[in-house]
């Protein structure tokens, strides 16, 4: 009866050990796991502020382009220039054309189905547009259909250069 007490105590020291040993390597898997994740979150942190730099560098370069298209070049007020000539320091705006250069109408330009600018109706070019400089061009017409005084915002196939 001793030796089978001692040889229960045995099997029960072994199970107890193995538990253990099954309850480290549990904890060592878990504490791994944690780790990588751990690893992982910040892999994703840096990953999203190189994107949000990135971002900020290009709203940056775009914001510098704009500050660039509407920097106030002045439009020389000198005589004698022909109508499709630039002027001197006159600042380049879409389609080619340039500012204070004289234009005209290729065809009747509209707003939401009403006619605004019948078609040769001669205007001025005031720069590119605020809503959209790199496709539009503010332009000054000398006579509104419409009858509002100020620029119309218009696509370079609206106008043709100076007769």
């Amino acid at each position: 009866k001793k030796k089978e007490a001692e040889a229960e105590a045995l099997r029960e020291a072994e199970a107890k050990r193995k538990a253990q040993e099954a309850e480290a390597k549990r904890k060592a898997e878990m504490e791994a796991q944690k780790a990588a994740a751990d690893a992982e979150a910040k892999r994703k942190a840096e990953a999203e502020e190189e994107a949000a730099q990135a971002k900020k560098k290009a709203a940056e370069a775009e914001a510098a382009k704009r500050k660039e298209l509407f920097a106030a070049k002045g439009v020389s007020g000198r005589r004698g220039v022909a109508k499709d000539e630039k002027p001197a320091g006159a600042a380049k705006v879409a389609g080619g054309y340039f500012e204070g250069q004289t234009v005209y109408a290729a065809k009747d330009i509209t707003v939401k189905g009403n006619l605004v600018v019948r078609n040769g109706m001669q205007g001025k070019i005031i720069g590119p547009s605020e809503n959209n400089p790199v496709s539009r061009i503010a332009v000054e017409f000398n006579r509104r259909e419409d009858r509002i005084q100020g620029v119309l915002n218009v696509v370079p196939s609206e106008l043709k250069k100076g007769r």
